[in-house]
């Protein structure tokens, strides 16, 4: 048979199929509302195989109507499908095959589903590199197929390399849901208006696939229906509205185990070798996924993963955190990099700035474009982390991309900040085990803020530690002493910023609570100096006069010093 002929007879045989559907619905008491609504086949795509003018089809969709049916001659409606496809060819966009061994994400997979049952639904999985988002996506495919019955799609959407184009893209899903190449607008706004038209009858699982941005994504969406977009992307995407977001973060040690085992088979080592190799993969999936390949023992593995400077080429990660690092502009890149030099743990923009030559609130901004693509993650207030195996990658690009000698001096001049800082901040606080050692973190940012002149910015710091205290209290010594160091900070900054009548009501509380402390001596300095600048001289001198039996230098700074007829 020539390729003509097989077209025609192809399309003989759809129209024989729609002609035997509409029959079967009418003998069956049914209207095109009725049948959509017991097979959860759109009205639309019901209409158009009726009348000849869609594709063949698949099985599930053709199961679904038998079923609604339920006649006794719909089973020819299976056999008419089979023969209306053309053998060998691939549903344009349809998905690839699930990863055999997902592992984990059950709630994430459970939150998507029941959010599928809304009206236009659309969900967005993020995070970084190798945390498993577009596993998750195929995965969903493969186990709520049900839910799809007018198909399942599957659009590469190019991420951080190369971004696919939207016009290509919609083409391409134009073409999935049986719009005929001829029949596809060539005016953009005109073919996204098509696309909205055609998904506004359809219930499909529509999956872009590592997205860029937002503008890249939106001429997808549907603008009503009930077909699901499902979109990854290292991106949280904030600009889409009235979306459900999930972000991914590394497995838990059980699922690491659970994965390795998987892959690997169950033999390979015990328990606590499998625990060291998830732990060298930072419990990230991909690496986890590569590092469980046949091959060594775990012990094994985990021996030569230990060697920090091959870890990343024998987990075969780096080429996926090149991908985002590429598209990075450069003050991103030399931040990201630089970072390398901080011990592992939370850091703060004020470190980030000092590692940049920066002002803390530029440093602020690119982080936050970091975090954005899933190289850094928030931890807390003002406060970022580096994954294990993203921190050997910023070493790597710094080694390459950075003469000794510049390493050297920002090393050094990181060091100076640190030392400074903690000499600033010393006084006014003591360590009491991590929570505490956090709410130090924000008190000593406060202080920095102070010796650049930023005093609005220290007062907020300061009210932040304060709420944090509030928030979730400390064991009661260590939260007494914490609570009056921030108190003292606050006030302290709230005089520098002339607001003498809070500063001295911020004050009247941490003095008293700082009986028996080495903090009496500041806080009955900082009261002494509101009382003075809001025109208490008498107990302004009474409180001076004690701290200064612990603080020699208690009048430097005094506002207002003539009230207490003291000499500066």
């Amino acid at each position: 048979m020539t390729p003509g002929r097989f077209v025609t007879s192809r399309r003989y045989r759809v129209r024989v199929f729609g002609e035997r559907l509409r029959e079967l619905r009418l003998v069956s008491g049914l209207t095109l509302e009725g049948l959509a609504e017991s097979s959860g086949v759109s009205v639309r795509a019901i209409s158009d195989m009726e009348r000849g003018l869609s594709r063949a089809p698949w099985p599930r969709t053709v199961k679904a109507l038998v079923t609604a049916l339920g006649h006794p001659d719909a089973g020819s409606l299976t056999a008419l499908a089979r023969r209306s496809r053309p053998a060998g060819r691939r549903r344009p966009a349809g998905p690839p095959r699930a990863d055999p061994f997902f592992t984990g994400r059950r709630e994430p997979l459970a939150r998507i589903a029941a959010h599928a049952a809304g009206s236009t639904p659309v969900a967005v999985v993020h995070g970084p590199p190798g945390v498993g988002k577009s596993a998750l996506a195929l995965r969903l495919a493969e186990q709520h197929a049900d839910l799809f019955p007018d198909g399942r799609f599957h659009l590469d959407l190019g991420g951080d390399g190369e971004p696919a184009g939207v016009a290509a893209l919609q083409n391409t899903l134009l073409r999935a849901l049986a719009v005929s190449p001829r029949q596809i607008a060539a005016d953009p706004t005109e073919r996204t208006g098509q696309l909205r038209d055609v998904l506004r009858q359809r219930r499909c699982l529509i999956i872009l696939d590592d997205a860029t941005d937002e503008a890249q994504v939106r001429p997808l969406l549907p603008a009503s229906g009930r077909s699901l977009v499902l979109i990854t992307s290292r991106r949280a995407l904030g600009g889409l509205e009235a979306v459900l977001r999930i972000a991914l973060d590394p497995f838990t040690p059980a699922e690491s185990a659970e994965l390795l085992r998987t892959v690997s088979g169950p033999d390979r080592g015990t328990d606590e070798e499998v625990a060291r190799v998830a732990r060298l993969c930072g419990h990230l999936p991909l690496a986890l996924r590569i590092a469980g390949r046949p091959g060594d023992s775990m012990a094994g593995l985990a021996t030569r993963l230990a060697d920090a400077d091959r870890r990343l080429s024998a987990l075969g990660v780096e080429t996926a955190f090149a991908v985002s690092y590429r598209r990075l502009p450069e003050p991103a890149r030399l931040l990201f990099r630089r970072t390398a030099h901080l011990a592992p743990g939370p850091f703060s923009a004020a470190t980030a700035a000092v590692l940049a030559e920066c002002e803390p609130d530029d440093a602020e901004d690119v982080l936050e474009e970091l975090a954005k693509r899933g190289l850094v993650r928030p931890d807390g207030f003002d406060r970022y982390r580096l994954h294990d195996l993203l921190r050997l990658f910023a070493a790597d690009r710094l080694r390459a991309e950075e003469p000794a000698e510049l390493r050297a001096a920002v090393r050094q001049r990181l060091h100076r900040w640190s030392t400074d800082t903690m000499v600033a901040a010393g006084p006014w606080f003591t360590a009491y085990g991590d929570r505490a050692r956090y709410v130090q973190a924000m008190v000593t940012l406060g202080v920095l803020h102070e010796s650049r002149g930023r005093g609005a910015a220290a007062v907020a710091q300061y009210q932040r530690a304060l709420d944090e205290l509030d928030r979730r209290p400390l064991p009661p010594g260590p939260h007494r002493i914490a609570r009056v160091t921030a108190s003292v900070c606050l006030a302290r900054a709230l005089g520098d910023c002339g607001r003498w009548a809070e500063a001295r009501s911020t004050a009247e509380q941490a003095w008293p609570a700082a009986a028996g402390s080495p903090l009496r001596g500041q806080a009955a300095m900082v009261l002494g100096w509101a009382c003075a600048a809001t025109g208490d001289s008498v107990r302004a001198q009474a409180l001076l006069r004690e701290a200064s039996t612990v603080l020699p230098d208690v009048l430097h700074g005094l506002p207002q010093a003539p009230l207490l007829g003291w000499e500066q």
